[in-house]
């Protein structure tokens, strides 16, 4: 069970839903009205810094039970950083604009072969870490 140990919960969930539709509206109006476009890549969103605040408090107030779980996720969480750059540059190559790829998937396809393969590979060094031969791994997290 999930204790919520922070009294202002309930407003910054609202925090967060209007800071949200704030943020869509700045993104989708910028689009509609010709100052930006959807499929560019944008750095800066005004509202992106208080949802972004809000989110990081309603997580900060959030308290989990104990569980073995979350050391496995932090483990996998740690290998996925350090590996991901890898694979999408792997990725990137066999399946993205380049010339010498296999298949065109787009940025999107590319994105989602390099999470799929970061996450089973992540897995598989932590399953062998769990074994004698390999106890060596357990040093890398």
């Amino acid at each position: 069970m999930l204790y919520f140990g922070h009294p202002n919960l309930p407003r910054l969930k609202r925090y967060i839903v209007v800071f949200f539709m704030l943020f869509m509206i700045e993104v989708m109006g910028g689009s509609f009205c010709g100052w930006t476009q959807l499929n560019y890549s944008h750095d800066v969103y005004i509202m992106l810094l208080p949802l972004t605040y809000c989110v990081f408090l309603y997580t900060k107030a959030v308290r989990l039970p104990d569980s073995p779980v979350w050391g496995y996720l932090r483990k996998q969480s740690m290998f996925i950083f350090y590996i991901h750059a890898w694979w999408l540059v792997l990725a990137g190559v066999a399946f993205g604009e380049s010339k010498h790829a296999f298949v065109h998937l787009g940025s999107l396809g590319v994105y989602l072969i390099a999470l799929g393969l970061s996450v089973l590979t992540s897995h598989i060094l932590i399953v062998l870490s769990w074994k004698e031969k390999f106890s060596y791994l357990k040093y890398l997290s």
